[in-house]
């Protein structure tokens, strides 16, 4: 059961002398690495020049590693149980949070009570000059000590929880995390946990880093939100849930997978001969910025490890085709792209930033054709047929991998959502190739985003 200390633009008060320990910032949207650390040297120096003490962060790192780091500075809000932070000699965490939306930069200081890991505090101020970060920090670290900021300090900065929703709602969390913004919704609505601030409070500002995140994917990815695909499995319709994630605006290129097999040779790898293509040899194939083909399963997925991805599942494929609106094509309502015949202008490939009227809803290009790709998923007859809708397991071995989407040798009819084809991986063909992916809570951790609220709910049936 959640203890709840609400604390919302008052001084906090605690039994005898606190000791607190202030986490590394935690940052999402464009925010620079110098911004970030401004914000989180002004917090610590305001609470030193008010005689506050304060702990060795060292001891961090010896109670917990970073990724549960993470989860004490996200999961809290997230609906996940209080963590209790056994061994750390100190009374108090501090996590200082900068946000940047647009031009507008969000700080918050949360604060984690060690004795029993709930959050007790959690400030949120606005602004969009980076030179008034110290004076918003001095200010939000007096109330953390029971200080009242100094005169002047204030300056219509802070946000109400009407402003945070209203900033939630610009960047489109209802559509981008809608489970966690249900969520909110639901407790904003409940006369019980409307008259607690602080846990709307840090649910709005989970839900504003989770945004700026999505809005900021890593380049040539575009951002897929969690949601349903519809699967046809053993004969019966299936509804299943897919994470958020992201995936490649285009298909990987000649060039991109030149530069891999390049850097193989380099440090003498037998894959680099082994990869090679075998459309190498064919001019009408090998444009630097047409889509590779002619490459096997194992080829497509080491590239995609080299960049430090993977290649997308069949359910995240399909999701990025069927997006929300029951399209029959990944591109719309009437077909697109670079198909079989040559009355879109290639005879057989295209371009891969070329769209050839060929862009999904979430911005991916060439979902429906140009050419078929790799996934990461084995093939089997009854594929995700013992799944539920929110706890889906991919296979782990298997005799073929599935090859999705229509490519330039395919008609309309074989190039809608859910084309799928049953491929050997050792297999190659011309009109093959593929693109990465990334999951979206491993993209988040690794930017120091914390921990996800929506992936939880899934796997605790919240």
């Amino acid at each position: 059961m959640w203890l709840w200390v609400v604390c919302f633009g008052c001084p906090v008060a605690w039994a005898g002398e606190p000791v607190y320990v202030v986490c590394p910032v935690e940052v999402a949207g464009q925010v620079r690495p110098e911004e970030a650390a401004s914000f989180e040297q002004a917090v610590t120096e305001s609470l030193a020049a008010r005689s506050v003490r304060l702990g060795e962060r060292k001891q961090l790192k010896a109670v917990f590693d970073e990724y549960d780091l993470k989860i004490v500075s996200g999961a809290a809000g997230a609906g996940q149980g209080p963590i209790k932070l056994v061994g750390l000699d100190a009374t108090h965490v501090l996590v200082p949070i900068v946000i940047r939306i647009e031009n507008d930069y969000l700080l918050s200081l949360r604060v984690v009570r060690v004795a029993d890991g709930t959050i007790t505090s959690c400030l949120t101020r606005r602004t969009r000059l980076v030179s008034h970060f110290p004076q918003h920090a001095k200010a939000l670290a007096g109330l953390v000590a029971g200080a009242p900021p100094a005169a002047g300090t204030t300056a219509a900065a802070e946000l109400s929880l009407a402003a945070l929703r209203e900033q939630c709602e610009g960047v489109k969390a209802a559509s981008r995390f809608r489970s966690l913004w249900t969520r909110c919704e639901a407790l904003r609505k409940d006369p019980v946990a409307s008259s607690h601030p602080l846990l709307l409070t840090d649910y709005y500002v989970h839900l504003l880093r989770l945004c700026a995140a999505a809005a900021d994917p890593p380049d040539g990815m575009v951002f897929v939100p969690g949601g349903t695909v519809r699967w046809a499995a053993s004969g019966e319709a299936r509804t299943l849930w897919v994470e958020p994630f992201f995936i490649d605006r285009r298909e990987t290129t000649v060039a991109e997978f030149s530069a891999f097999l390049a850097d193989l040779a380099r440090r003498q790898d037998e894959r680099a001969t082994r990869f090679q293509p075998i459309t190498r040899r064919q001019k009408a194939f090998n444009g630097p910025d047409l889509p590779v083909t002619g490459v096997p399963w194992p080829a497509a997925d080491a590239y995609a490890r080299w960049r430090g991805r993977q290649l997308p599942t069949w359910l995240q494929f399909l999701r990025s085709c069927q997006a929300d609106d029951g399209r029959q094509w990944p591109c719309g309502a009437r077909p697109g792209g670079n198909l079989a015949g040559d009355g879109d202008g290639h005879v057989c490939l295209a371009p891969a930033d070329e769209p050839c009227g060929d862009v999904s809803a979430f911005g991916a290009l060439g979902l429906t054709g140009n050419v078929r790709e790799w996934t990461a998923t084995w093939y089997r007859r009854d594929l995700y047929a013992s799944n539920t809708p929110a706890g889906v397991i991919e296979p782990d071995e298997g005799v073929q991998k599935i090859v999705a989407g229509g490519g330039w040798r395919s008609r309309e009819a074989a190039a809608g959502c859910g084309t799928n084809e049953a491929v050997r991986p050792a297999e190659a063909f011309d009109d093959v190739g593929f693109r990465c992916a990334a999951g979206f809570w491993t993209v988040f951790r690794q930017f120091g985003a914390g921990n996800d609220g929506e992936s939880s709910s899934k796997d605790k049936g919240d």
